[in-house]
């Protein structure tokens, strides 16, 4: 039972949280890749529920390719703007985490270890949702802002009374 809720959570992540979160990105490349970032998920996502090997991981890599040119638009974003304020970075961090938790998903579906421990099903389930809440952050702070929301962090240092 409990492989079965990880694999339904990890699914859904998969093709609707990230999804959405990605498509809502101020980044012109992550938009791009929104429109064919499905294509890129539904096998990541069938290969959740497929037994570990060679297949699963082919079914991965797809996903680990989009994974990785989500996260090259990082670079490009900070030449671009070439500001690290704070959400700036939040906003880098959610272009390039997807790609760790897509890399820990193709190594727990080839079965190796890591420093002698087995990669779980669990691992990568919590990697995905480490992913998940980063690229969400980066999609609903601007959102939070432009409605007049105080910004989560403050861009510069604010003296503090004595």
């Amino acid at each position: 039972m409990p492989a079965l809720l990880l694999n339904l959570l990890t699914t859904a992540e998969l093709l609707a949280v990230t999804p959405w979160a990605v498509r809502r990105l101020a980044d012109p490349g992550a938009h791009a890749l929104s429109r064919v970032w499905l294509l890129a998920a539904a096998p990541a996502a069938f290969a959740v529920w497929m037994p570990h090997g060679p297949d699963a991981v082919a079914m991965t890599l797809l996903y680990l390719t989009a994974t990785l040119a989500l996260a090259c638009c990082a670079p490009l974003r900070l030449l671009r703007t070439r500001s690290l304020t704070n959400r700036e970075i939040t906003l880098l961090l959610a272009l390039g985490t997807p790609f760790l938790a897509a890399a820990v998903q193709a190594a727990e579906r080839l079965g190796a270890t890591t420093a002698g421990l087995a990669l779980t099903p669990t691992l990568a389930a919590q990697a995905h949702l480490a992913a998940t809440a980063v690229v969400l952050a980066g999609a609903l702070l601007p959102a939070a802002e432009a409605h007049g929301a105080e910004p989560a962090a403050r861009d510069e240092l604010q003296p503090t009374a004595a």
